[in-house]
């Protein structure tokens, strides 16, 4: 009967043990609250108000992925206005090509004076 309740505490044990140390792998532990990690910085090629994130926290993703797409109505305005300039400084131009020919004209007076 003791042999049996040895047994029995012994099994407890090493069950509970498994429990645990199958629950704590993949998670880190730290004494000083320090974790050494990888940084990578990365900058768009253009500035704007982001209205969506393609990908979450610590995500690997691969070179040239899509992370977030930028408010495309601002560069819009700012598309549609070159064009209005453009086609105001094409009209420009066209009126100054157009010639309006000049005519020279002298006229004699008549007038003669007497001294």
């Amino acid at each position: 009967m003791r042999r049996g309740i040895i047994a029995g505490v012994i099994v407890v044990v090493l069950a509970v043990g498994l429990f645990i140390w199958l629950r704590s792998r993949g998670s880190e532990s730290t004494d000083d609250a320090q974790v050494d990690g990888r940084i990578t910085q990365i900058a768009a090629r253009v500035g704007g108000t982001v209205i969506k994130v393609s990908v979450d926290n610590n995500q690997a993703v691969p070179a040239g992925a899509v992370l977030v797409q930028i408010d495309p109505r601002d560069y819009q305005i700012a598309l549609d206005r070159a064009r209005a300039e453009l086609a105001d400084a094409e009209a420009t131009a066209a009126a100054a090509r157009t010639g309006v020919p000049i005519a020279q004209i002298e006229t004699n007076a008549g007038v003669t004076t007497s001294a």
